[in-house]
């Protein structure tokens, strides 16, 4: 050890490697969640998910799982609501009763989650369910998954999910969705800081246009190419982009970054300003 840097191998399979890591994923049953999910299970890793749907959980349980590919992981879906602390509990609560650490928390919790409407229609109850969901529930998973964080022998990883819409500003009436992004990115320096001391590095991925329920009705209405002309690489995201994205901030290889929103999204924030 020189300057408190731990000496490890420079190799690319030892760098990245996440297998045998437990994985939680809150909203994995779907879009990009379940891309995040398919990644971990492909390199071995213990992966559980969530859904306020047990058809949900129970379908996207069996899919994962049904992989006869070598070093495969497995897969487990627990339906709650993490809208509230309850459903937080339960989560946390049924992953404690398997699992004896956590080494990484992936908060994916925009899934089907957004709100449009004109500024003169725009409800307050959009604001309540976006940033209970997108704000506090990070929070609190992060609270109650935080002892199981800590027994990770590598260090845990808290990675939250944000949006290129909390960092510009957004053509669509989506206040509340942007605003909780903004909020989630903030959250992340601020856990940063405070988890350093337990060795849990905490960043955010800010993603930009993915394939998703969220950005179904764009692709329905022919407006998708629009999107992708005015991103710099011309093309949406997909399962390898934020795969590849979380294995780097769940592996060796980023261990000394934390506090971090990384834009996931071709150029499209260079592409405003």
């Amino acid at each position: 050890m020189q300057n408190g840097v731990v000496e490890t191998s420079l190799k690319v399979d030892d760098l990245f490697d996440v297998k045998g890591k437990t994985v939680v994923i809150t909203g994995g049953t779907r879009g990009i969640g379940l891309m995040i999910a398919k990644t971990f299970l492909s390199n071995g890793c213990t992966v559980y998910i969530n859904s306020r749907s047990k058809k949900s959980c129970e379908e996207a349980e069996n899919s994962l799982n049904n992989n006869p590919e070598p070093g495969y992981g497995r897969a487990y879906a627990v339906d709650a609501d993490l809208g509230n602390e309850e459903g937080c509990i339960k989560f946390c609560k049924e992953v404690g009763q398997k699992q004896a650490s956590v080494d990484v928390l992936k908060q994916v919790n925009n899934a089907g989650t957004n709100w449009a409407a004109g500024i003169e229609k725009y409800p307050d109850a959009a604001w309540d369910k976006l940033l209970a969901l997108n704000v506090k529930s990070a929070f609190t998973m992060t609270k109650f998954l935080l002892p199981l964080l800590k027994k990770s022998s590598g260090g845990g990883r808290v990675i939250n999910i944000g949006s290129v819409h909390g960092e510009g500003t957004p053509i669509f009436e989506t206040y509340a969705y942007s605003s909780s992004k903004a909020a989630l990115h903030h959250l992340t320096r601020h856990l940063a800081s405070t988890l350093a001391q337990h060795k849990i590095n905490v960043n955010c991925i800010a993603c930009g246009f993915f394939p998703s329920k969220m950005t179904k009705e764009i692709f329905e209405s022919g407006a998708a190419q629009d999107v992708l002309d005015n991103i710099p690489l011309k093309r949406g995201g997909g399962p390898a982009d934020v795969g590849g994205m979380c294995v780097f901030l769940s592996s060796r290889a980023s261990q000394w970054v934390t506090g971090a929103v990384i834009p996931l999204d071709g150029g499209l924030l260079i592409s405003a300003l």
